[in-house]
């Protein structure tokens, strides 16, 4: 075979944009793996002899970059096999929802009883000390507060009256069902998409076995609720406009869901407003654009509606729960860790300037000791809000002093920050709470005991063998010692494999999946800034990865057609006929 028939066989038929974007997204794997390797290795000091760390992490990124290229080639391939058939023929063969959101449920169940009641860590504690002591910020979204407390009253209330159950148990149930109920909604929606049916099993099983998703969906954490309201979202959404004419808007019922969707996913957290002020932005453009397209209208109206509803519903909450509002420092996560770096790199300097006692005015001299490379919140405890608010022009202009004068340390600081996201063979991830928060290193925290455990939740193991081999995950990250497995776990295939799968919708112009996804980039970005990179912030990336696949791959998303009224298109050069339909 020569090399230009084996090039036309591995990539395809592809425009020259989608193989160059490959190319990139190859070279971008490579040179991070030359970079994240360096940084970390200097960051942890055992990377030995400098020339030597240089010239092996070189080498290193070179291989993986013609790895990721030949497997990103196959992988593009093989998923575009998946999408042949006609969207009447997949309907005629696809399960209904329901049985699609039992599988999942009833797969999830063991883990929910190797839990039992539910895994609680990560901010469920300080909810529940603002819930029972009736004192609240919004710094957490109050109504996942409410939530939690609700749960935790119907459990004692159920233990007062005899019956031995506790409260987290109940929020884990309802959590288990809503979650499993998006995926199978989702599941559904790409075989309405052209995905055959092997390639819905493989999805469902993604979605059943991979362990973070029965992880999440036990877990007291408000990212499993937003996580699951997204994928609701995006998949009411792309309904509305694959299956609709422009010209026949939706009626009342069929908006619905995507209101309540986007509500709720604004009420569980509050990354979720600023992604539906980003989509507001672009529908509005839209709507400039095409004024005679009754759609594009309501789509903006019932967007514009649950953002309204959502700030209406919030001020009654902060009014009624007396509640304060969280500190700037939230919004100043790597601002305060640029700081931070450079008073850890560059302390003389900044002391013989006098920029040091600048800093102290806003930052506290703990808060900038406890800097960690990849957290802010140590820093963040150390940060004086009222400070900033007094007077945030002059943080603002010493931050911009201090960038001027130490750019490396700014750099580093951001570099460190989110090596997640662009090292592929990144476990920063996993070390994030070592050294300071219960010394807990893990993919996934699973049992981190709260201060007051025995108030709010009794664990019980019902299942040790099970619970044994998600521990090896989630604790002893047993993926970390296969690079393949490592990959499939890693950030940086989901975020930075979202990014590039948006970049090549670009490519292909397909401006109504852009228009679904626009949220769902603003959330990257919002990731990033971020006070960490965790499989938990991560989790929406994951769960809507198969979605975006799907958009970049399917013959069936396009621009004009309503996808209800097409015909199979034509079999793509070199693509074999799928089964399994």
């Amino acid at each position: 075979m020569s090399f230009a028939e084996w090039k036309k066989r591995i990539f395809g038929t592809g425009s020259k944009g989608a193989t160059l974007l490959l190319l990139f997204f190859s070279l971008f794997a490579g040179l991070g793996v030359t970079l994240g390797r360096i940084l970390f290795m200097t960051g942890e000091g055992t990377g030995g002899e400098p020339r030597k760390l240089v010239l092996t992490s070189l080498a290193s990124g070179i291989l993986f970059f013609f790895l990721t290229l030949l497997c990103t080639a196959v992988l593009s391939r093989l998923a575009r096999a998946l999408y042949v058939l006609a969207p009447e023929e997949e309907r005629a063969a696809q399960p209904p929802v329901w049985r699609l959101w039992l599988i999942l449920f009833l797969s999830w169940l063991p883990c929910y009883i190797a839990y039992f009641p539910a895994i609680y860590s990560y901010d469920a504690e300080p909810q529940l000390f603002q819930y029972t002591g009736a004192a609240f910020d919004d710094h957490h979204p109050l109504f996942h507060t409410l939530t939690l407390g609700w749960a935790y009253d119907a459990g004692q209330w159920l233990q007062a009256k005899g019956i031995p159950l506790d409260g987290m148990a109940l929020y884990a149930l309802a959590q288990m069902l809503v979650l499993s109920f998006a995926l199978a909604r989702l599941v559904d929606l790409l075989g309405a998409l052209g995905l055959t049916k092997r390639g819905r099993t493989l999805t469902m099983l993604f979605f059943a076995l991979f362990p973070l998703h029965p992880l999440m969906a036990v877990t007291t954490s408000k990212d499993t609720y937003f996580t699951a309201f997204l994928v609701l979202f995006c998949v009411s959404f792309t309904r509305l406009l694959f299956y609709a004419e422009d010209t026949a808007p939706p009626s009342f019922r069929k908006l619905l869901p995507l209101a309540g969707s986007a509500l709720f996913l604004m009420l569980f957290r509050k990354n979720g407003l600023y992604m539906l002020l980003v989509l507001l932005f672009v529908l509005l453009i839209v709507v400039l654009k095409r004024r005679r397209e009754k759609l594009w209208r309501m789509l903006f109206a019932a967007t514009a509606l649950s953002v309204a509803l959502f700030l209406l519903l919030h001020a009654l909450l902060m009014a009624a729960l007396d509640a304060r509002r969280g500190g700037a420092a939230e919004a100043l996560n790597i601002p305060l860790q640029q700081i931070a770096r450079t008073y850890m790199s560059s302390r003389d300097a900044l002391t013989a300037a006098g920029e040091l006692e600048e800093i102290r005015v806003y930052e506290s001299e703990d808060g900038l000791r406890g800097y960690r490379p990849y957290i802010s919140d140590v820093v963040k405890q150390g940060f004086d809000n009222e400070a900033f608010r007094r007077d945030p022009a002059g943080f603002l202009s010493l931050w911009g002093k201090l960038l001027f004068r130490y750019p490396g340390s700014y750099g580093a600081a951001v570099l460190y920050h989110t090596m997640g996201a662009w090292y592929p063979l990144d476990v920063s991830h996993t070390l994030v709470y070592r050294d300071w928060w219960r010394n807990r290193t893990g993919y996934y925290i699973t049992n981190a005991t709260p201060v007051f455990a025995e108030r709010f939740v009794k664990e019980e193991n019902l299942l040790p063998p099970l619970r044994r081999v998600y521990e090896w995950f989630a604790t002893d990250c047993v993926q970390l010692r296969f690079v393949p497995l490592q990959i499939l776990f890693s950030p940086w295939l989901y975020l930075t494999g979202s990014f590039f799968l948006f970049l090549l919708l670009c490519i292909q112009k397909k401006r109504r999946a852009l228009l679904v996804l626009s949220p769902h980039l603003a959330n990257l970005l919002i990731v990033l800034l971020g006070p960490c990179i965790i499989a938990r912030y991560f989790y929406p990336f994951i769960a809507l990865f198969p979605l975006m696949v799907c958009f970049a791959c399917s013959p069936y998303v396009t621009e004009t057609v309503p996808l209800s009224s097409r015909k199979a298109p034509p079999q793509a050069p070199g693509v074999p006929e799928a089964s399994g339909a």
